[in-house]
Order: C-alpha cells, then structure tokens, then sequence
C-alpha cells in the first residue's frame, strides 16, 4: 500500500518513511495502522491496539513500534524488540531508525 503523503507535513513524511520501511514485510500491518487516502491513522493508537489482539507476537511488537514512530503510542521497550525481532525485522527496524535519524539512504545490513 502506498500511503498517500500529498498532505503530510515533513515530519509525518519522514515517520511515514520509516514505517513503511519497518513494516515492508508485512503489509497488512501498513494497511491496519493507516488510511490510504491520507496520512493518518485508521483509528486512535488504543483502539488500534485492542483491534490487534490477532496478531503474533513478533507481530504486535512491529505494530508498537510504529506507534512510537507514529505518536510514542506503542510502549514498546528496546529489550522486547531486541529479544523478539528475527534478523529480517531487526534489519528493518535499524533502517527505520536511520530515516528517523536523518539518513536519508539507509544501509544495506544484508
């Protein structure tokens, strides 16, 4: 899904960014957290959390990070994200801090 960013400011475009590129294996996520008809959440950050109580695990972890991203609604803790993501997203996760922190091409872990 391609969020549409036309009205985002360039703070959200940059939190966009950087979940896009943390959830980029796992779209459905992309598709639950936003609209895509602009750049916003489908719902409030609570109510998103209580929707997602299908998800696994390493799932739920993603969502909450892209909530600290997002609005520092997801309350995740670095050791839960470090014991919990699996190679692939913890590569996705550093490129993701790296747009938030300014690097505009992210390194290539892999």
């Amino acid at each position: 899904m391609n969020i549409s960013n036309s009205l985002a400011g360039r703070g959200q475009r940059i939190r966009l960014q950087s979940i896009q590129t943390l959830l980029s294996n796992q779209p459905k996520l992309i598709d639950f957290l936003f609209k895509s008809d602009k750049a916003g959440l489908n719902a409030a950050p609570k109510e998103l959390l209580r929707a997602a109580g299908v998800l696994s695990h390493g799932e739920m972890v993603l969502l909450l990070i892209a909530l600290d991203i997002w609005s520092n609604d997801g309350g995740v803790s670095l050791t839960e994200a470090v014991e919990t993501l699996d190679s692939s997203n913890w590569i996705l996760f550093i490129q993701a801090l790296e747009i938030l922190g300014g690097t505009s091409e992210p390194n290539n872990y892999t």
